[in-house]
This record gives structure tokens, sequence and C-alpha cells, in this order.
């Protein structure tokens, strides 16, 4: 069987897998601007990468294996504003770059269910539809974050698509469990996950790869960066290839008899940042998925044939200014995705959903034990798609909330409140609210509801 977009040769095994890495890194001494501003009071108190209570002992929330050492933790995810993993109240795990890198774990899939109480189940191999579940519920209840950006695809009644996010320029993976609708509006009522990506480091750098496994299966990655004291910038590229195999197989049966069901992905990120002074900063972020998915279509058919193309896109424009106690940010985001059914013969051939999306949001750290976060945001969900023998159909609807969080830690007890309206123009308005209390033992034992 021949691939429209370049899958060939038959079936193999290889008995070991050959990787090839090539780093180039041309090290420069400039220092990043947050380190020249340490001196700068106002940026140093309430900057993103300010602690809650800077001077108490995080605990170990990031997944570790011995080899790794437990390093202190913030979190995005819970508050809309990077607080001390130790003032959250809710069950949160984090897995980093470091232990993805130590365990061998090669998709998000995976990353994912090395998390407890996450799952995550796919229909066959690499590329193939996967649905993640969060304590038990399914993942159109879970919203998904991509450096921020919302990555629920609006065409999709099973949420995100997190079959072709792949992992080699994931920095870490935030997981909060339990309901955040009160923080985040209703689709994220099992939980967050947000998928941080990687950020240029001080200097010049350059990075490429090649890894070769079974299945035909081929990696290639390159990177490049860059990051002064008012500039920063990375680029990278992934291109995966493979030929696959017949999910639905029967077991015990020479899998080369059957249709291979090849995948091919091929991914960019770019990430900038420009600091116009000490106190203000514009940020732009894009990331680009396009993939071929071969499956089988017919019902425990081996040799059935279909196909998806697929096609991801979503970027942010973010400007911050810092003012004094407060930590104002602008953000204007959209993703949009695309997919098209080439064997289709029914049902829906082709959808292509957007969601723009503007939001302003203040940071008040009132006191040193104490941060309040207040914003309002406008989004919309359109919808195109067109079923096999019909003309094209649209379907649109938009919404507006208002929002504010607060944290406040007094000794050993961390108190969160949050309250949320949300005001939809195809559904019911609603105002979600949400109380959370933690109390810390130790580092190692603390209680929350």
């Amino acid at each position: 069987m021949k691939s429209p977009k370049g899958f060939r040769g038959k079936y193999f095994s290889l008995a070991a897998i050959l990787a090839l890495s090539t780093t180039i890194t041309l090290a420069n001494d400039v220092k990043s601007m947050v380190d020249t501003k340490k001196d700068d009071t106002t940026k140093v108190a309430y900057s993103d990468s300010e602690e809650l209570t800077p001077k108490t002992d995080e605990l170990n929330v990031v997944v570790i294996s011995k080899k790794i050492k437990a390093t202190k933790s913030k979190v995005y995810s819970a508050s809309k504003n990077y607080v001390s993993a130790t003032n959250v109240t809710d069950n949160v795990s984090i897995i980093t770059s470091q232990e993805i890198k130590l365990r061998g774990i090669t998709t998000v899939n995976q990353a994912l269910n090395s998390l407890p109480g996450v799952s995550v189940t796919s229909s066959g191999g690499l590329g193939t539809v996967s649905s993640l579940f969060l304590q038990g519920f399914s993942n159109k209840y879970t919203l998904v974050l991509v450096d921020g950006v919302r990555y629920n695809d609006p065409t999709n009644t099973s949420g995100a698509r997190l079959e072709n996010i792949m992992i080699d320029d994931v920095e870490r993976i935030e997981v909060i469990k339990g309901a955040q609708s009160g923080v985040w509006g209703a689709d994220a009522a099992a939980g967050i996950v947000n998928i941080i990506t990687k950020e240029a480091k001080v200097g010049s750098r350059a990075t490429a790869g090649v890894e070769i496994g079974s299945y035909k299966y081929k990696s290639l990655t390159a990177s490049v960066s860059h990051k002064t004291h008012t500039f920063d910038a990375l680029l990278s590229v992934l291109r995966i290839t493979q030929d696959g195999f017949s999910a639905k197989a029967t077991k015990g049966i020479n899998l080369n008899q059957y249709e291979k069901d090849p995948y091919q992905n091929t991914t960019v990120n770019l990430k900038t940042g420009y600091w116009l002074n000490s106190d203000n900063r514009i940020e732009f972020g894009y990331h680009d998925i396009n993939s071929l998915t071969h499956y089988d279509a017919g019902y425990n058919d081996p040799n059935s044939n279909g196909r998806n193309d697929y096609r991801s896109k979503s970027g942010y424009l973010k400007y911050k200014s810092y003012i004094g106690r407060h930590s104002v940010e602008a953000t204007l985001s959209q993703s949009y995705f695309n997919s098209i059914e080439l064997d289709a013969t029914s049902g829906i051939k082709q959808s292509i959903g957007k969601t723009p999306s503007f939001e302003l949001k203040d940071s008040f750290k009132y006191n040193k034990n104490g941060a309040l976060v207040f914003g309002a945001v406008y989004g919309q969900r359109k919808v195109d798609y067109t079923k096999v023998g019909s003309s094209e159909k649209n379907k649109n609807d938009s919404s507006k909330a208002i929002y504010l969080n607060n944290t406040y830690r007094y000794n050993n007890l961390v108190l969160s409140q949050a309250l949320r309206y949300d005001a939809f123009s195809a559904f019911n308005n609603k105002l979600t609210g949400k109380v959370g209390a933690k109390y810390l033992f130790n580092d190692k034992l603390n209680v929350y509801i």
C-alpha cells in the first residue's frame, strides 16, 4: 500500500534502536533579563516567578525518580498565576522534562499515563484516537492547554486530540485534578492538563537528533535558540514517520499479511519575547501540528482503510506590564483545527474549528502571603463542517466571563477562593464558585479539601 504522503516499504522489526544525537552549543556569558533585574524590587517581588511564601520549603509534587533531585515547583494552572506548589489547595501532579528523558517517554499520552489518577487509552498505534480519563471523567470534561492556550477542539465531542502532541518540546506537564470551573470555565469540570513547551536558554544554541526504531520508525528533530538580556527566541521542528501495524490483527497471526497503518507528524514550535524596558514585555508563541493517520475503519477488519489528515495551529500574542504590586497581562490567542476524513463514505467529511479569545488579567500581590487574580475574557467557538454528499454547515457561539480568585497563607494553613461568572450565547449563564483549604503538618504531610 502506498501513502499519499510518502509512506512506503514493507514491515520489518529492528533488533535494536539506533539513536544518533548531535548537539551544538554556542554559550554566551550574557545574563538573562530576570538575572539582571534582581535589583529591581518591583520585578523581583511581583514577577511570575515569585513564590507566595518564599521562605517555606516546597512539598514534592513532582514525579520523582531516584536519580532526580527534588526541586521547588510552581504551578500556574490552579489560579492563572504562578504560585508555590505548596500553596495550591488542589490535587497537583507535575512531570518534568528531566523525568520524561530519564524514563524514555516518547509521547504525551505515555507521560500522562504515568501519573496517578490519570488514564489514557488508545485505539491503536502511534497517532490513533486516544481518550483521556481524569479521575474517571472522560476528556471532554478536561481542559487541555498548550502554553496556556486552549487546545480543546470544538469540532471533536471527545475533547482535545492529545495523540498528535509529541513530547520532544515539552518542558513540563501540570495536571490539576478536580473541578476547576471556578477558575477556567465549564470545560474544566474534571480538571486541567497544561502542557508547557521549552523556552530559550541564555546564549546561542542549536540541537539536532535522529532516532530509528521498529516498524520503520524515524524521528528527526532540530532546534535553534538565542537569548540575551532583552530578547529570547526558540524555534524547533520535529518530523516523525512510521509504517505502523494493524491494530485489529488477530493475536498470534503474522502481521505481514495485513495492511499497515502508517503515521506521520510534522510539528513546529516557536516562542519569542522582548523586554521593551524593565517593566514591560511582549511575547509571541506559535504551535503547528500537521499529521496523517491511517487506521482500520471497518468493524474488526484489519485490512480496512481509513485516513485522517489533521492540522492544528495555536498561537498567542501577550503583553505584560509590572506596575507596583500588579502584574497586568493582555493576551490575544486562537486555536485552529482542520480534520479531513480522506476515505469517508458517510458522516462528516471535513470539520474546521476555531477558538479565538481575548483576556485581560491582573495579578495583585497584596502582601507576602496573599495574591489576588482577577480578569475578564471573551471567547468564540466557530465550527464549519461538511458531511458526505451535503453542503457546508456552520455553528458559532460566544462567551464572556469575569473571574476572581484569591490565595492566602497563614502559617501552615492555606486558603483559596474562586468565583467566576460566564455568559453564553448558546447556553444558560452560569455562576461558579470554589473554596479550598490545605493544612501543612510538615514538608511531607498535608491535608486538603
